[in-house]
């Protein structure tokens, strides 16, 4: 086997780990949570369920890619929620190593084209990015929605829910709209 195919092959079984790290809220059946690839395939159902309802003139595959890669840096950091500046800053950093380790796995061209979109995605700034992370901070609402389950690792409220995901969607009225429905679907 050439090199550069080795290189493709040890990074998709070294991302194999997302399927390990779980997330705070629960499945539907309520027996066990959501984990960051099943958090991942929804992620990018929503968008494609969502594209025609969103007024956004967004290029959809360079989404889905955004969102493919957005979490894989839990594989060694998890899926953690922290609130002081001091720990936002650590758990950045630790983000951004585990980034490195994983895209260094790749061939040298790879290894950028896909850091780029992980990065494009934590700045948050183009259109596509700031789509994706919407979507990711209201997925949580949406899994809440089913399950009615989740352990959430601080005390919340639905304005403290609102206000978690309002930073992220305040760009785009249906995005709020949306978001608003997930929320009174909670409370059914």
């Amino acid at each position: 086997m050439n090199k550069r195919l080795q290189s493709i092959i040890n990074f998709l079984k070294e991302i194999e780990k997302l399927k390990l790290i779980e997330r705070i809220p629960y499945l539907s059946d309520k027996k066990r949570r959501e984990n960051d690839a099943e958090h991942t395939w929804h992620l990018a159902m929503m968008l494609l369920a969502l594209e025609k309802e969103l007024d956004l003139k967004i290029d959809i595959l360079k989404t889905l890619k955004l969102i493919l890669f957005h979490d894989l840096v839990e594989i060694h950091t998890g899926d953690s929620w922290v609130t002081s500046l001091e720990a936002k800053s650590k758990k950045r950093q630790a983000e951004l190593d585990s980034a490195k380790k994983i895209f260094a796995l790749l061939p040298p061209d790879l290894e950028k084209e896909f850091m780029d979109f992980w990065l494009e995605y934590e700045g948050g700034k183009t259109k596509e990015a700031k789509v994706a992370k919407a979507l990711d901070k209201m997925h949580y609402a949406l899994q809440f929605s089913v399950s009615k389950k989740i352990e959430w690792p601080k005390p919340h409220s639905r304005q403290s829910d609102i206000e978690y995901a309002l930073p992220y969607i305040s760009f785009d009225k249906k995005l709020i709209a949306i978001h608003k429905q997930l929320m009174d679907d909670i409370e059914k």
